[in-house]
């Protein structure tokens, strides 16, 4: 499973620094991960773990996003050997 964040500062834990702090990515990725559903969970481009990705988080547009969700299934399909993302 490819976790794609929605709009907003949110981190790939699904915390966000306006005070949202339940983790909630992390937590369904905790009870995948129980019962032996690989999952993944991103930093959107340019922003947290990711913000070196690019000099303005700002100038990132759908189209770039888009490619980023192509890039992370064929890199979940290649490692997990799942035809499914």
């Amino acid at each position: 499973m490819l976790s794609i964040l929605g709009s907003g500062p949110t981190d790939r834990d699904g915390n966000n620094p306006l005070g949202l702090t339940a983790a909630s990515y992390r937590l369904l990725a905790e009870e995948l991960a129980a019962k032996e559903v690989t999952t993944v969970h991103i930093d959107k481009r340019g922003m947290f773990a990711s913000a070196r990705a690019i000099p303005d988080a700002a100038a990132v547009t759908i189209g770039d996003y888009a490619h980023d969700v192509r890039a992370w299934v064929e890199a979940a399909r290649h490692q997990t050997g799942a035809k499914c993302v």
